[in-house]
């Protein structure tokens, strides 16, 4: 069967919007939407097509997709891998009905993108690797958007920091995390 990705996007309004993926030839794949305007608890559907042309690829291709609202847009991005790791980065104006492309990034050595907003900027999380994939070689690097609509590409960027080295937390209290008095 065909693989099927979600998010979920909570609008100002209130609406959930689900964004998924739906397999609409042997190698092509459409956006779709439902919404909830009562936290969930029933559904309808919403636009059959978010894209203006069908994405160019299995959804088996299709790995991630992440969604967020801020300041009355909608920024989406698509981790595919057709033939390479890259990510689609789009925005919707209309509440997530209908997306156009912000840009299309070749991301070899990127993985599993997220998004938050935080204090009024957009976060697009990452993990980078390199060929040897051991804990020392992946991070986490993220990029603040000042929009929906700024391509991902000129966002600053920062480390996070690597799987062996993580942030220290303070001292870890046994109450909490019983695993810390062995």
């Amino acid at each position: 069967g065909a693989t099927t990705r979600a998010t979920l996007v909570d609008l100002p309004s209130g609406r959930l919007v689900c964004i998924y993926t739906v397999s609409v030839g042997a190698s092509s794949t459409q956006l779709r939407s439902a919404y909830s305007d009562d936290g969930g608890a029933t559904w309808t559907t919403g636009t059959s097509a978010c894209l203006a042309s069908a994405f160019a690829g299995a959804s088996s291709t299709i790995k991630r997709v992440r969604a967020a609202e801020l300041g009355g847009q909608v920024s989406l991005f698509l981790w595919s891998q057709v033939s390479a790791d890259e990510l689609y980065q789009y925005v919707s104006a209309d509440g997530g009905n209908l997306f156009t492309s912000v840009e299309t990034v070749s991301i070899s050595t990127t993985a599993y993108p997220d998004l938050a907003v935080l204090r009024g900027s957009l976060y697009l999380v990452t993990l980078q690797y390199d060929a040897a994939y051991t804990p020392s070689t992946i991070r986490a690097q993220s990029r603040r958007l000042a929009s929906a609509s700024q391509p991902a590409s000129s966002a600053s960027t920062s480390d996070i920091g690597t799987s062996a080295v993580l942030p220290s937390f303070g001292p870890i209290d046994p109450l909490l995390n019983p695993l810390s008095l062995l």
